[in-house]
């Protein structure tokens, strides 16, 4: 059954992805990022049993450090990691989109 926050965090990661390589982002950054927000979304749609009713909001991000904190990734690793993720719904949740932004907010 489709799930519309899941298909927006899609769509949205979709563009996000094509943006950086418009600007000209190496393939293997671009690569890089896909990764890292593959995860934080697999995690998201985990913790929620397949089925979130919202876009994540910021106590998903906070379970999901202490996921990466538990399988004791290093602290680079991990701001990593979160920065990635801060940088891509900033960009997704931003004004400057109008009605064509994908999140209320950066969580």
């Amino acid at each position: 059954m489709p799930n519309i926050y899941i298909d927006t965090y899609n769509d949205a990661l979709d563009d996000y992805i094509s943006n950086l390589q418009a600007i000209g982002t190496s393939v293997r950054t671009c690569d890089n990022y896909m990764r890292r927000m593959t995860y934080f979304r697999d995690y998201w749609i985990d913790i929620h049993d397949g089925n979130p009713k919202s876009e994540p909001t910021s106590a998903d991000v906070r379970k999901y450090r202490d996921s990466l904190i538990e399988r004791e990734l290093s602290k680079g690793t991990i701001g990593r990691y979160l920065g990635d993720l801060r940088i891509f719904f900033g960009q997704c949740s931003s004004d400057e989109l109008g009605d064509e932004k994908y999140f209320e907010r950066n969580p």
